[in-house]
């Protein structure tokens, strides 16, 4: 399937340095870690389950709504390089605000108590 990709940016005039394929790894990397922890701890905080669920229910939520999901990580991903920028003194204010930011994007993914089920419920 890679090489399907490849040829198709290949046959458009689209073509890569070197130097950004050694990114690609890193790049998987990244978008794993955001779908398997989008939701998953404000999940464990809110409520009584474990790694295995929340993470369970983080890859669902990343499957069935990916342009939020990935939306959210560049949200966050710009926020912090932001931040970082005058001697990392704006990380005392992104960081809070993220962390409100990401526990409201978990209230709106989420739906609360619907039923009695332990199993999140993603809201439509």
């Amino acid at each position: 399937m890679a090489s399907t990709f490849h040829d198709y940016f290949a046959a458009n005039g689209i073509t890569r340095s070197p130097k950004l394929r050694r990114l690609e790894p890193a790049d998987c990397f990244a978008a794993l870690a955001l779908c398997l922890t989008v939701i998953s701890f404000p999940l464990m905080l809110d409520r009584d389950v474990g790694l295995i669920p929340a993470a369970a229910a983080s890859l669902r939520l990343s499957r069935e709504c990916p342009i939020a999901v990935a939306l959210w990580g560049l949200i966050v991903a710009a926020a912090l390089v932001v931040a970082s920028l005058p001697l990392f003194v704006g990380l005392a204010v992104a960081m809070p605000t993220l962390g409100h930011a990401t526990w409201r994007f978990y209230r709106r993914a989420v739906e609360r108590d619907r039923g009695s089920s332990s199993a999140p419920f993603f809201a439509e």
